[in-house]
């Protein structure tokens, strides 16, 4: 998971396709567990707005590494980005928060238990879709990915932990406070039921960035075959 800027500056993040692992689906975390006063400012992502979203993403993601590998046609990228992350949020969708309906800024919350769900028929639908703007290649580097760092991630965690899948803001909002607006809830959350928290990126400047929401680094890892290095972070349990 990646903070990093949409314009010229780091500010959200990335991280494609969740987990393939098939296993039982947990209970869904609800906004209910955070006491009102720090989650009012945030707003559930609606279906309809899937499409409007997924432009912002696919605009952070252009000049991002990983997305760089996976589609290294720069004539392309844009449009397949943009199908990628319809995709992931159609199946994400109830875990993505905005910053509000006036969508500033996005992030990906995947709560404990939640990080190797299965997929459900509807998933799978979706993803011919994706596997039709994509193609092949692009599909296998994604899922390859995945499963590298989900089993990197396995290794290096325990449940229960919180996991910050993504998180962009538009270039427009930059500077304005709506990144910590999405990611303090839910360190607060966290703190409250002694949970860790967990993510990843792919841009060295971004450590010092979580390093002020209490995230220490915790392994540096190269994706095979690319000169792509993977930095892990943990917020331990207070």
């Amino acid at each position: 998971m990646e903070l990093r800027r949409i314009a010229q500056q780091p500010v959200a993040s990335d991280r494609p396709l969740r987990s393939q692992m098939p296993v039982m689906r947990s209970v869904r975390w609800t906004p209910t567990t955070i006491e009102k006063e720090e989650y009012m400012n945030l707003e559930k992502l609606s279906i309809i707005q899937i499409k409007k979203a997924a432009i912002i993403f696919a605009r952070a993601m252009m000049n991002d590494d990983l997305h760089v590998f996976f589609f290294p046609d720069k004539a392309s990228r844009f449009e397949k980005l943009k199908s990628l992350y319809e995709y992931k949020l159609n199946i994400q969708y109830r875990n993505c928060f905005a910053t509000s309906v006036n969508l500033e800024g996005f992030a990906i919350w995947e709560a404990p238990g939640e990080q190797h769900n299965g997929l459900s028929l509807r998933d799978v639908l979706f993803g011919f879709k994706l596997f039709w703007h994509c193609g092949i290649s692009p599909l296998l580097k994604m899922v390859k990915y995945q499963i590298w760092a989900s089993r990197t991630r396995d290794e290096l965690m325990e449940q229960p932990y919180w996991y910050l899948d993504v998180i962009v803001v538009n270039p427009e909002h930059q500077g304005k406070g709506f990144a910590s607006q999405l990611i303090k809830p839910i360190l607060l959350e966290a703190e409250k039921n002694h949970q860790a928290v967990y993510l990843e990126t792919q841009n060295k400047k971004n450590i010092q960035i979580y390093e002020k929401y209490g995230f220490i680094l915790i392994k540096e890892i190269k994706l095979p075959r690319t000169d792509i290095i993977q930095y892990c972070m943990k917020k331990n349990v207070i």
